[in-house]
């Protein structure tokens, strides 16, 4: 059916919804490299994370750490300020 409504939105507009998918090597670069990161380290806060990256949104960045979380490549705990994720499998030192 989202299919079909879809293909109907890009028949009369001529062009794809603002909620197209993105490109897929972008999302999976974004999520690459926070991968590594956990990979090499203990746990990481977002604030860590994305110090590590240029110009990283702090949003983004959890965004993309929940995402790997529900990969099931990461492990997240605490709440709010004190949420950290670490590398799924690794344990706590």
């Amino acid at each position: 059916m989202l299919v079909a409504l879809r293909s109907e939105e890009v028949a009369s507009t001529g062009k794809a919804g603002s909620r197209s998918c993105p490109d897929p090597r972008r999302c999976r670069s974004r999520l690459r490299r926070p991968a590594l990161l956990l990979a090499a380290s203990d746990a990481l806060a977002v604030k860590a994370t994305a110090a590590a990256f240029n110009r990283a949104d702090k949003e983004d960045v959890a965004t993309s750490l929940d995402a790997l979380v529900a990969l099931g490549l990461a492990v997240a705990f605490g709440k709010g300020e004190e949420r950290r994720w670490r590398a799924a499998g690794r344990v706590a030192a």
